[in-house]
């Protein structure tokens, strides 16, 4: 028995001996594997691709790998170990007619955490949510990276209630993952050629950069699209906002766009031929979004034409839609701008106003290029609808889609003459910002007709619990504002009736539809205001925008002259209202008739 005790605790140790020299071995490959980085040494007379394998993404390859897709993977300690692959030869010739070591050259990053377009290798890092939003403008200054897609459904509905860091840690532990093919300029055709329906594509790629070249990182994620019957990529973004302007950049959308349509650069001048066009195709909770994100609806609808625009550019189909859409069309805006957007044809690239936009009028980050006004007749069908649906036709005021004897969702409404647009708030010194203001009142003389017998002023309620928290101390300095103006116009208007529409009654959905349907509609340097003033059926007024706020805003007069007007009011900033006092203010409204 003893005998057989010493052979079993012989056995063991022996096992554990050759299991620790394994490891040790094992080690001492990879990290021999791991340190190989250059293809040369300090020296060196010949430029070559070293023969060993070099670690990338828990995998190790070699520069026949590298070489497969040079762009996508030449990249640090690859280009480095691959000179001749990737043609840094030159780069690391010295003047001696030598070529330097590794250690001698800057690498431009790490491919222990770099994460490849063809490796699903995504950080799970959580990223921060900047709350500094107003409801209303944008800001071009405090944009952030998106977490919200973070807490939704994915891009693999399967998944059910994981949220997009847990479902990405998943994919990257499923190995079947690994066989789904990229969909890029080498596979596509020949995953056309070969696929099933219903087959997995990876589309886009992970990848982190500046916010306008600042310290911010935005994060982009490889999406896993699928192949639709008749040959058609669709690719779903449920409750995703990490492709949306303003809440992160147009850098995103447009390199997925750019992946989906397999072309360099939007417009492209030699598109690929598909049976069907790419369908980018996004759907949103809104009520999500407004709990979720200060940012204001104006802001989110920005995005929407936005991602329009890009879209149409890049000639790829895309659909917005809502899962809570009808729930929620009495009381939110967002739901009113569904759509689907059939890319254009080789026939006609832009059937829209004026002409194909260039990529930096499409994909640039910052607002003021984004050239939204080529939506502008898109802007005008869109409001119209809302207004006609919301209130009913009327004379001269109806739309091609809502049947004439259509009741309207709110009925009995009485249509003003004038409608105006009051943003104040956090404008009259809530936040110190210098791209948008209020107006002088003396403006609204030059422009409202004599014979106006109505007119209505929209604008926030004089309840503190139904504001933002960010505008609760500017309640009563609104609510004077406003009567202040209601005074103005009473004596510049006698006989007019002047009206007040911030009720608990009032929705936003019914302040866009007031705007809409007047004869003349007023608005200031608002990203609120503006879409239902330069959509709606009389003429629409717009104080001249800036580089943050409304920057489309100059050349719409060029393109509905004698309908959209353009103010150039004396205005005061946010940032000077926030250094004066209430009395202050009520004069300088009105100095100029005093």
């Amino acid at each position: 028995m003893m005998i057989k005790s010493k052979k079993l605790i012989s056995a063991a140790i022996f096992c554990v001996c050759y299991i620790l020299f394994e490891y040790q071995a094992s080690t001492w490959i990879e990290k021999d594997i791991t340190e190989v980085s250059g293809a040369t040494t300090k020296g060196s007379s010949a430029c070559q691709d070293k023969n060993e394998k070099i670690w990338i993404n828990e995998k190790n390859r070699d520069c026949s790998w590298v070489g497969t897709w040079k762009k996508g993977r030449c990249h640090g300690e690859a280009k480095i170990h691959c000179p001749v692959t990737c043609g840094m030869c030159d780069e690391m010739k010295t003047k001696d007619g030598e070529y330097l070591s590794t250690d001698e050259i800057d690498e431009e990053d790490d491919l222990s955490t770099k994460d490849y377009d063809d490796e699903n290798n995504e950080s799970g890092e959580e990223e921060e949510d900047d709350d500094n939003y107003d409801d209303d403008d944008n800001d071009t200054e405090n944009n952030s990276e998106s977490e919200f897609d973070d807490e939704s459904t994915n891009d693999d509905q399967e998944d059910g209630g994981k949220d997009g860091n847990e479902q990405d840690m998943d994919q990257n532990a499923n190995e079947e993952n690994e066989e789904i093919p990229h969909w890029n300029e080498t596979t596509w055709k020949h995953i056309l050629d070969n696929y099933v329906p219903g087959q997995k594509v990876k589309v886009g790629k992970n990848e982190t950069f500046l916010f306008r070249g600042k310290e911010e990182k935005i994060k982009a994620r490889e999406l896993i699209g699928e192949i639709r019957e008749g040959g058609q990529l669709v690719v779903d973004l449920v409750n995703r906002t990490d492709h949306f302007f303003w809440h992160v950049t147009q850098t995103p959308l447009c390199n997925l766009l750019r992946s989906m349509a397999v072309i360099d650069t939007i417009p492209s001048a030699a598109h690929v031929s598909m049976p069907k066009r790419p369908l980018l195709n996004i759907t949103l909770c809104w009520d999500c979004l407004q709990k979720k994100f200060s940012l204001g609806e104006g802001n989110w609808i920005t995005a929407f034409y936005t991602t329009r625009i890009a879209a149409a550019a890049a000639r790829v189909d895309v659909q917005i839609q809502c899962n809570d859409g009808r729930d929620s069309q009495m009381d939110m805006l967002l739901p009113w701008f569904e759509t689907y957007q059939p890319a254009p044809t080789e026939e006609n690239p832009w059937p829209f106003h004026g002409q194909l936009p260039t990529e930096f009028e499409a994909c640039s980050d910052y607002y003021e290029p984004v050239r939204l006004d080529l939506m502008i007749d898109e802007i005008r069908n869109d409001m119209r609808k809302m207004g006609v649906t919301m209130f009913g036709s009327r004379e001269n005021k109806s739309h091609p889609s809502v049947p004439l004897d259509q009741p309207p969702l709110v009925p009995d409404i009485e249509i003003e003459d004038v409608a105006i647009h009051l943003r104040c708030g956090d404008v009259m010194g809530g936040v110190a910002r210098s791209d948008f203001g209020m107006m002088q009142f003396s403006e609204y003389k030059k422009w409202i007709s004599k014979d106006a017998r109505t007119v209505g002023i929209v604008t926030q309620p004089f309840e503190k619990e139904r504001n933002r928290s960010l505008d609760h101390d500017k309640v009563d300095d609104c609510r004077a504002v406003t009567y202040k103006l209601v005074d103005y116009l009473q004596d510049f208007l006698p006989s007019a009736k002047i009206s007040i529409h911030n009720s608990v009654n009032e929705s936003l959905p019914m302040t866009y539809a007031r705007l809409v349907m007047a004869d003349q509609s007023f608005t200031t340097l608002s990203s609120f205001g503006i879409f239902p003033v330069i959509g709606g059926f009389g003429k629409g007024y717009f104080q001249k925008g800036n580089g943050g706020v409304n920057p489309f805003s100059k050349y719409l007069p060029e393109i509905y002259p004698g309908e959209l007007i353009m103010m150039d009011a004396p205005v005061k900033t946010a940032a000077e209202l926030r250094g004066m006092d209430l009395q202050s203010i009520l004069d300088w409204f009105v100095e100029e008739d005093s």
